[in-house]
């Protein structure tokens, strides 16, 4: 059975998304087609192959009378990070939702270019909310971070607005939205409390929000979200030992993502006192838990491995981790240690040791 124009269509533009070789002839009669489903996927197309050639008929497709079709062409745009298509964009964000989200999309990917339309659409009350909710994630591509623009948003009364607004503020690491993000740690929504946990490093809130952003991860590490309490101890790990009591505080946590979350953070915590490692080491029972204590004390001239018998277990996942505590060193004492595991019985703890 022959297959149908539209079929047809649809397995030449496979083989020159597989070739990643242009038909120029081939593809611009697909554009042209007046199937919409062919056309939308002869843009989709020009982008996957950046086809810069075609980029006069993506712009035309843009503004096409079906949704898909505009917003696929707009996609490709943002792929070929097209310049020239600002003032489309621009438009389009006024379109359907379908435009208005590659529209976003390619203002984003634009930078600088696309900032000042990216600001002033954040701005735009008669924008819909979808538009706003893409606009929100396009800012969060650009640095610095618009934060005078986003955070607004923050306190909108809209949990999908709001976590966007957070997200772009923590992860653009804006300065000027941390102390707006800080206020967010009492959110109904766990989404946003996440971002401001994440928002919260030393790094962003420097000197002047350091004691504020310790204060809040303080309250986020007992938060009813697990999600929350794990982004707070990543967070709390780059204030040091200021952060001391809060993460040994969650290796009790119940739920062990938390638990594993506040073993990464004891290196950048505690320091090369034995008996504190020994403590914490001893009270947890979780392999992936101790494994992570025992990476961290190590770092500070502490090998738990002795401590917790793994050179002689019968699991070959705790011989392996023994192996590789015994490879940091001196290069010719470490290889000393290591000929050892070269022989155990296991594969997996030969490649560890190797």
């Amino acid at each position: 059975m022959p297959l149908s124009p539209e079929s047809s269509a649809r397995a030449r533009l496979l083989r020159i998304e597989d070739t990643h070789r242009d038909e120029p002839a081939l593809l611009e009669s697909l554009i042209a087609s007046r199937d919409a489903a062919t056309r939308a996927a002869a843009a989709v197309t020009v982008g996957r192959i950046a086809a810069r050639a075609h980029l006069p008929s993506l712009r035309r497709l843009a503004v096409d009378r079906d949704p898909t079709v505009a917003a696929n062409a707009l996609f490709s745009l943002s792929l070929l990070k097209d310049t020239g298509a600002v003032a489309i964009a621009v438009t389009a964000l006024r379109a359907g939702p379908e435009q208005a989200i590659e529209a976003a999309r390619l203002l984003g990917e634009l930078g600088d270019r696309g900032r000042s339309s990216i600001v002033d659409g954040l701005g735009d009350a008669m924008l819909e909310r979808s538009a706003h909710a893409a606009l929100l994630l396009a800012a969060a591509r650009l640095r610095p971070v618009p934060a005078a623009a986003v955070t607004p948003y923050l306190s909108r009364g809209d949990s999908a607005l709001s976590w966007r607004a957070a997200y772009a503020i923590a992860r653009g690491r804006s300065a000027a939205g941390t102390r707006t993000l800080l206020a967010q740690w009492v959110s109904p929504w766990s989404a946003v409390r996440e971002q401001v946990a994440r928002g919260a490093i030393r790094t962003i809130a420097g000197d002047s929000l350091g004691a504020l952003a310790l204060d809040v991860l303080q309250r986020l590490v007992v938060d009813t979200s697990a999600h929350v309490r794990i982004n707070a101890m990543g967070a709390l790990a780059s204030y040091g030992v200021a952060a001391q009591a809060p993460v040994v505080s969650g290796l009790a946590d119940p739920d062990v993502n938390v638990r594993v979350s506040a073993s990464q953070a004891l290196a950048a915590v505690l320091d090369s006192a034995s008996a504190t490692w020994l403590g914490v080491f001893d009270a947890e029972t979780s392999f992936v838990v101790r494994r992570n204590m025992a990476e961290g004390a190590l770092t500070h001239g502490v090998n738990l491995a002795a401590r917790a018998g793994w050179a002689a277990s019968a699991r070959w996942q705790e011989r392996a981790q023994a192996a590789s505590l015994d490879g940091p060193g001196p290069a010719v004492a470490a290889a000393a240690r290591l000929a050892f595991w070269m022989y155990d019985v296991d594969e997996g703890v030969r490649a560890a040791a190797a």
